[in-house]
């Protein structure tokens, strides 16, 4: 903590010098903030003697922060020779770029943190880019001698030094991240089936929000099939995947099957490769699938099939393309699969005596003793409230020993409320209870099952009390709610959803 702060501070001192520079008209080359023996990141480039940087320089001159390279600071920089820039610019000149075009290409490649490539793992670097963007790293064959950033810039020389960060040499600029999922797979070349889809399915403009009308950040994880991946199944074009699907002609209707198809690969929320965590979860489309992760990443499955010994059968899953994972759009991650991710509906909610022949239940805190999904209240998904006080408390257990509860404690006001969300419940019908972990609890409460008023209680002071049997036609969460009207003390121990056939 101490050296990130440490590593902040110098940074807001090299932005002010930012702005103090940057409000001159012309750039002091022969300026140089700092007091250490090692070059800037700067001076690395200006001194070397074959001039492979003159190029790199010119972009950096014709934009806002010539002098930051040049300043303190723990920064990466990322630059690149001249071929490389001549490459980027292709028919188009340095002179006929808008100076905001050419600061969001600066700002693309220098991380506010300085990075040395050993410290690099898959996935993406522990900090931004000036742009507030996260660049990732793909290791190829050969580990550390091929590196890519974003995957199409490659490390062609790592680990120079200097006195402002550290300097990795690329064989083309990072390109700035401008494009939706849509012109991002369209981009990538590999992905044309599934992009038609996306845009047939009338998806292209959901995909490309940034924030909803009330300023929340809207962030996306897109599991798509490439072109290849769909041969393996016989489907050569869009055509073809529509007949694939038996989908009809509306595919803009939420009911139809490409749109439901296309829905079903989206996941809220940015999941990098180096984040992926087997787990269930709730996609777009309101369908579920299972993440199947091994330990270091050497495979991944989107809904694998597993034999009776819950081994997972790779000619009959879904693996995740490690070699096309982390494509980056302006608000999402899209992850390249090798075979067609179909809609599978995971198992209904059912009393099964062998937990072992359906092994995704597992994943939902089944008790196997009492044939019931058991959320603790630690575990629900998030919590909120007002008007209580919240806290854990210690308690002795009866077989001796200090142990740290999982209740959810409260004192609440005589208007106070709090709801919880559970993680995803796999749809059917369940007898829905609450269960009381202390004997003080007191107060009565009116209790909602999302909104729905479900009854007014007087929580025992032990025990639970059941809410009632509910079914749900779908695989989402659900929201449990208590107002008090009385003010009180409550003890949560357990949310309990107990299958009834």
């Amino acid at each position: 903590m101490k050296n990130i702060i440490l590593n902040r501070l110098a940074k807001l001192g090299a932005l002010l010098l930012v702005l103090a520079f940057g409000a001159c008209d012309e750039v002091d080359k022969d300026a140089v903030f700092t007091d250490d023996n090692l070059q800037t990141a700067i001076q690395f480039m200006e001194n070397d003697p074959e001039g492979r940087f003159e190029e790199w320089l010119k972009v950096i001159e014709a934009s806002d922060y010539y002098g930051m390279v040049n300043a303190r600071g723990s920064y990466t920089f990322l630059i690149c020779e001249n071929e490389g820039v001549q490459s980027f610019l292709g028919n188009r000149s340095l002179e006929s770029m808008e100076k905001a075009e050419v600061n969001l290409l600066v700002k693309s490649n220098i991380v506010m943190t300085d990075y040395f490539s050993y410290t690099l793992n898959q996935g993406p670097m522990g900090d931004t880019t000036m742009n507030g963007n996260y660049l990732t790293v793909m290791f190829g064959a050969g580990g550390f001698s091929n590196m890519l950033v974003n995957q199409k810039s490659k490390i062609v020389n790592r680990d120079i030094e200097c006195s402002n960060g550290v300097v990795h040499i690329l064989d083309k600029p990072v390109e700035p991240i401008g494009q939706g999922v849509h012109g991002t797979l369209v981009d990538i070349g590999e992905f044309g089936i599934f992009a038609e889809a996306v845009e047939k399915a009338g998806l292209v403009d959901t995909l490309d929000l940034m924030t909803t009308p009330e300023g929340k950040k809207v962030r996306y994880t897109v599991y798509a099939e490439t072109d290849q991946a769909f041969a393996k199944k016989g489907v050569k074009d869009f055509a073809g995947l529509v007949e694939f699907l038996g989908a009809g002609t509306d595919y803009t209707s939420r009911t139809n099957e490409l749109h439901r198809f296309v829905r079903h690969h989206i996941i809220s929320g940015k999941k990098y490769s180096n984040r992926l965590a087997s787990d269930i979860i709730l996609t777009a489309g309101g369908t579920m699938v299972r993440l199947d992760k091994s330990q270091e990443l050497s495979q991944v499955f989107v809904n694998p099939e597993y034999d009776i010994f819950e081994e997972v059968i790779p000619e009959e899953s879904n693996r995740l393309d490690l070699g096309r994972l982390d494509y980056q759009s302006k608000n999402a991650v899209i992850h390249a699969l090798e075979d067609v991710l179909t809609i599978k509906e995971l198992a209904p909610a059912t009393v099964y005596d062998d937990m072992g022949a359906v092994p995704e239940l597992d994943e939902y805190r089944w008790d196997a003793k009492y044939k019931e999904y058991r959320f603790w209240v630690k575990d629900v998904e998030r919590w909120r409230g007002e008007g209580y006080d919240k806290f854990a408390y210690r308690y002795y257990t009866h077989i001796g020993g200090l142990h740290e509860s999982d209740n959810f404690i409260c004192y609440s006001s005589s208007s106070g409320w709090f709801e919880f969300e559970t993680k995803p419940i796999l749809k059917g019908k369940y007898e829905v209870s609450l269960r009381v972990g202390d004997t003080r609890s007191e107060g009565s409460y009116k209790v909602y099952m999302d909104d729905v008023l479900c009854k007014n209680v007087m929580p025992p002071r032990a025990g639970s009390f059941v809410l009632g049997e509910y079914e749900f036609d779908k695989n989402e969460p659900h929201v449990i709610r208590l107002e008090s009207f009385t003010g009180g003390r409550l003890a949560l121990d357990v949310f309990v959803f107990k299958p009834v056939n």
